[in-house]
């Protein structure tokens, strides 16, 4: 089984909160590469995503789109997976936030809690518990933006994983290995 995850950037190194169209244009270039993934791997893959406003949300929304539109398929094996970095991972986010990523909860097959309590590691400790568990890492993340992105796209380089690097602006995809 093909395991795939998301490292990328919150809203305010994206898009902001209220550019809306992009986000669905992203959702669209996510949703395109990892139904590619899905058909390439036999239909036998996970996805991973931390929960995180911004790329991982898209990510999840995209996933469970793919999930829905492959459930009658016999043959297909999808799975969704979320990995908090703490158990209340929204517990400061706006009341609409907060349903949303419940609701994106609710489609996970399986969640895996990596600390009880926010730590100020806790949210690097998700990333590299994501690249460990991964073959392929997508990373949604702008150049010369320094953040946990960055940090989790170094660390996937330094594992050797394969990276799928999209540019929020231009949405061009390349692949990056420690090889280039």
């Amino acid at each position: 089984m093909l395991k795939v995850c998301i490292t990328g950037h919150r809203p305010n190194n994206l898009y902001g909160y209220r550019k809306k169209g992009k986000y669905e244009i992203l959702g669209n270039t996510i949703f395109n590469l990892i139904e590619k993934l899905y058909i390439q791997s036999n239909r036998h893959i996970t996805l991973i995503n931390g929960g995180a406003l911004g790329a991982d949300q898209i990510f999840a929304l995209e996933s469970i789109k793919l999930k829905n539109k492959y459930k009658y398929d016999n043959n297909a094996e999808i799975k969704l997976v979320l990995v908090k970095p703490c158990l209340q991972q929204d517990k400061l986010w706006q009341p609409s936030l907060q349903n949303r990523y419940k609701e994106i909860c609710s489609h996970m097959d399986e969640i895996i809690t990596i600390n009880q309590e926010y730590t100020k590691s806790c949210m690097k400790e998700r990333n590299m518990y994501m690249v460990d568990n991964s073959d392929i890492v997508i990373a949604v993340k702008r150049d010369n933006v320094w953040g946990g992105t960055q940090q989790c796209f170094k660390y996937a380089l330094s594992k050797g994983k394969e990276i799928i690097l999209i540019n929020p602006e231009t949405l061009l995809m390349e692949r990056v290995n420690n090889n280039e």
